[in-house]
């Protein structure tokens, strides 16, 4: 809706159908107030409206939003002129844009000039169109026809730039460059800044400009910069095809005009770019041009030393110094600037992928843990069965969501830690349901062999000794609270000196809190003063508890035993087959019902650590369920192993021919996880 003065309602100023006919008529007489050169050509300016009109009339039914290019006006004129015998000369195209370029001077104007970018003959380009107030309707004409250009650019770019390779011609002209008087023209090639250039208006599209004419046309542009091109890349940034590289704190500290850098958003060719900015930066005539300014013997240590880090010195340099040595040229401050902002780009990108590579891996491991629903071996000697950064991330206490436990343990409330401190990390999902049912598998291990690895490691967990009843429960029920008391109490009893142990038995009594936390605190201290000896009790095949003087591991009963060595058999059976056997088929392979029944407290223990089921192997493997091996067929055969499964993973990484074509298999990503996975087992096997 129009307001006084001709004012629209988004705030664009523009003449009324109305005042532009009576200013057309006699603009002498016109509110409107016009340069000399309006009067002179006022009657092509009449022409030049009418046409407008005429076009947008005759367009209305049948196109939603039309606004006529300049050659539709001008052709609209010709075509005129013949109808009613107009002998006097057609102006050329370029005298009517002059003409045009008057009209856009006035305040308001009756018309504004607008470009859009459009496929025209098969080929991409800038065309110029024109918006105006129609007899039919004023207010919001500019609006619209600016959102009508802004929203057609928008769309050529995505369906005809989005895979074009733009660094081609920066590549080019750096293979060629010799002078640096190049390199202005060089410097923003293949920037979006650069790629939509043409959209401002040029010299050569009026003929013989003036003065006056230029300044007009500078007018105009500032026009089509403010108002269509920023809003484009403003659209095209905010939907993440291009991204923006802002160079305001460089700009600030240079003091030099630089714009930000604006390039498609694929971080292929953002790489490429900056790896084509470091070859530019090392070339002669930069060097040479640096040196003639800042002395620092550039050159020389090009051929010596990293191109790379040569380049950012440079750029550092150049940068640093640019604000008062104003002769230095500002296309070098520019492509050193942009050589600084994109490297933080791209490691801030790094950076971010890296958060997000690290959110996923964490959701993936919080999944896994709850499936499991008790304790998780993540680390084992050399064997990791989470991403070593996760790893340490959790060891570090980091995330609250899962309880940690090591071997040897770490005292409660250090700092620092990393996951290459320990033989072995632990994993357990803080949860109730998850801490109740790895306190009944310790309960049962230890009930059936005396083995006390899973409640030293539910102890550490939980931080059991140092943690108020309050704060355990907000873990572990209540009830489980009581059991474990029992539990730990039990496992501390053989520990005591005979006399005080016979006591407590005649007394029914077990260790009360302060004796379980003074032989917890041993056990600690002396875990670690054992660290510098965890490669030798790897190597040994024993565990902690074999060499700390804690109880000595009994074997599993009798029962337990046999289903096994079954579960073994059976493992190395489906090996020699060609098979990888997870829990099920191990399972399904099993002859009763009662077996299988002992197998699933087995592969409890199995997933624990337990050493008392060494017998069997557990492969992790990413994205996947575990595989199971026998250790024993590993060990008589591991040379052959080692070299068959080697030999699959170099396939997968491939190899070349004679003919110098590589082959590989890296579409089959998920076997060629498991055979890694089985390579670092066998690998860890014959370290031990």
């Amino acid at each position: 809706m129009e307001d006084k003065g001709g004012i629209t309602a988004q705030g664009y100023p523009l003449l009324s159908f109305d005042q532009t006919i009576r200013f057309l008529s006699n603009p002498k007489a016109s509110d409107v107030r016009a340069s000399g050169d309006i009067f002179e050509h006022g009657r092509l300016l009449s022409l030049i409206y009418d046409s407008i009109q005429r076009l947008t009339e005759a367009n209305r039914a049948r196109v939603e939003s039309y606004y006529p290019t300049d050659k539709e006006i001008y052709e609209d004129i010709q075509l005129r002129k013949r109808a009613i015998s107009d002998r006097a000369p057609m102006p050329p195209h370029g005298e009517m844009m002059k003409v045009c370029l008057m009209m856009a001077e006035l305040n308001p104007p009756p018309f504004y000039i607008l470009r859009e970018y459009a496929v025209i003959d098969n080929r991409l380009r800038f065309i110029t169109k024109f918006v105006a107030s129609t007899e039919h309707e004023s207010g919001n004409r500019v609006s619209d026809g600016l959102h009508h250009v802004i929203h057609n650019t928008i769309a050529t770019i995505k369906t005809h730039l989005i895979g074009m390779d733009f660094n081609r011609p920066l590549q080019e002209k750096i293979a060629v460059f010799s002078r640096l008087e190049d390199l202005p023209g060089i410097v923003r090639l293949g920037r979006m800044d650069q790629i939509l250039s043409d959209i401002y208006l040029r010299k050569s599209d009026i003929e013989a400009p003036e003065e006056k004419d230029v300044i007009r046309l500078q007018k105009v542009n500032h026009f089509i910069r403010e108002h269509v091109f920023r809003p484009v890349l403003v659209e095209l940034t905010k939907s993440r095809i291009t991204v923006k590289v802002g160079l305001d704190p460089l700009r600030k500290s240079t003091g030099r005009p630089l714009p930000d850098v604006i390039l498609f958003n694929n971080l292929n060719s953002i790489r490429f770019r900056s790896k084509m900015i470091v070859d530019l930066l090392v070339t002669k005539p930069v060097l040479k041009a640096v040196e003639a300014v800042m002395p620092q013997g550039f050159s020389v240590l090009a051929e010596k030393d990293d191109r790379e880090k040569i380049s950012q010195l440079v750029a550092e340099k150049v940068v640093e110094a640019a604000k008062t040595r104003l002769d230095l040229p500002d296309a070098l401050v520019e492509i050193c600037a942009e050589r600084i902002a994109l490297d933080a780009y791209m490691k801030d990108l790094e950076k971010q992928d890296q958060v997000e590579t690290d959110r996923q891996e964490m959701q993936k491991l919080l999944q896994l843990l709850k499936q499991q629903k008790g304790v998780f071996r993540a680390k084992s000697g050399h064997r990791l069965t989470v991403n070593e950064r996760l790893l340490d991330f959790l060891v570090r206490g980091l995330f609250s969501g899962i309880l940690i436990g090591t071997e040897p343990p770490y005292a409660f409330g250090a700092k620092n830690l990393s996951s290459k401190d320990f033989q072995s990390v632990y994993l357990l999902l803080k949860d109730r349901e998850a801490t109740a049912r790895a306190i009944d598998q310790a309960e049962e291990l230890h009930e059936k062999t005396q083995d006390v690895v899973l409640v030293r490691l539910i102890e550490q967990m939980t931080a059991f000794h140092e943690k108020s009843e309050a704060e355990l429960k907000e873990i572990i029920a209540p009830a489980y609270i009581e059991k474990l008391r029992r539990l730990v109490a039990t496992t501390y009893l053989p520990q005591l000196p005979l006399f005080q142990r016979l006591w407590l038995t005649l007394k029914g009594r077990l260790p009360d809190s302060r004796i379980q936390k003074r032989l917890w605190e041993q056990y600690v201290a002396q875990s670690t003063r054992l660290t510098s000896k965890r490669s030798g009790i790897a190597a040994a095949g024993k565990t902690l508890e074999d060499v700390q003087g804690g109880p000595r591991q009994n074997k599993l009963d009798e029962r337990m035993q046999i289903v096994l060595g079954r579960m073994a058999d059976i493992a190395a059976m489906l090996w020699e087959k060609g098979q990888f056997p997870d829990r099920k088929a191990i399972m399904t392979s099993l002859p009763s019902q009662e077996d299988r029944a002992v197998a699933e407290r087995l592969f409890g223990f199995i997933k624990a650590g337990a050493a008392s089921t060494r017998d069997i192997i557990e492969i992790q493997v990413p994205h996947r369920e575990a595989i199971y091996a026998s250790r024993r067929h590993f060990e008589n055969n591991l040379s052959a192993l080692r070299e068959r499964f080697q030999r699959r993973m170099a396939d997968f990484e491939g190899h070349e021919t004679k003919e110098g074509v590589k082959l590989s298999m890296k579409h089959r990503t998920e076997e060629k996880e498991v055979v890694r996975a089985i390579v670092q087992t066998l690998n860890g096997i014959g370290a031990d």
